[in-house]
């Protein structure tokens, strides 16, 4: 499934997934579908049907959906992609420590499961977008009407690079020629769509498993 699917879903259901600090009027990330828990496990493996949203992962005992990076890019690792060893499918971010978020208790303060002496994660990066460390940061499961009123982008704007269509097209698809992605999207959720005020509705109406 592509990337960009949960971005697509939150115009269709109403329910956006955001990764930003909690003051911000923009999100850092916007998460998809194929994004990652602090515990390690994808957003799919998650039950997204409450305020809570544990891991169904048989085992994992991660209480909540906790965003974490799962792209170099994401913290400014940059230079990662040019090792000629580097595996993308085994990348993850580190505390101080040294140890990756996966070797981390699941749940906050994310203590180490390895050193006695981390009792919490403490990033060893900064967020590529606002300069900030993951521990700032927290996941929102948001309605359209709880978004406008922080002021945060709906509709077509929370779309990848809304405001310029060669791009959202070339995220959407792969080709900035091509709008049928975009275009696909009914017309009540590009412009005026008005779903329920209800998260819990809106995700159960959704098919967000």
């Amino acid at each position: 499934m592509r990337g960009d699917a949960l971005q697509i879903l939150a115009l269709e259901s109403g329910i956006y997934v955001g990764y930003r600090c909690p003051e911000f009027t923009w999100d850092c990330i916007r998460v998809n579908m194929d994004a990652r828990c602090f515990c390690g496990h994808v957003i799919t493996m998650h039950n997204l049907k409450g305020r809570k949203k544990p891991c169904g992962f048989h085992g994992c005992k991660c209480g909540d959906f906790n965003f974490v990076p799962s792209r170099p890019e994401d913290v400014g690792e940059f230079w990662l992609r040019k090792r000629p060893d580097f595996n993308p499918e085994k990348y993850r971010v580190r505390c101080k420590c040294t140890h990756s978020h996966t070797e981390h208790k699941p749940n906050r303060p994310h203590g180490c499961l390895k050193c006695p002496a981390c009792y919490s994660f403490n990033s060893a990066h900064i967020c590529a977008a606002c300069d900030r460390h993951l521990e700032d940061h927290e996941t929102f499961f948001e309605t359209e009407k709880e978004r406008r009123a922080k002021k945060l982008p709906v509709g077509a704007d929370y779309l990848p690079f809304a405001e310029m269509s060669n791009l959202r097209n070339a995220v959407l698809t792969g080709n900035e020629d091509d709008s049928s992605a975009f275009n696909a999207i009914p017309e009540a959720h590009r412009i005026d769509y008005k779903p329920s005020t209800s998260t819990t509705d809106v995700v159960k109406r959704s098919n967000f498993r």
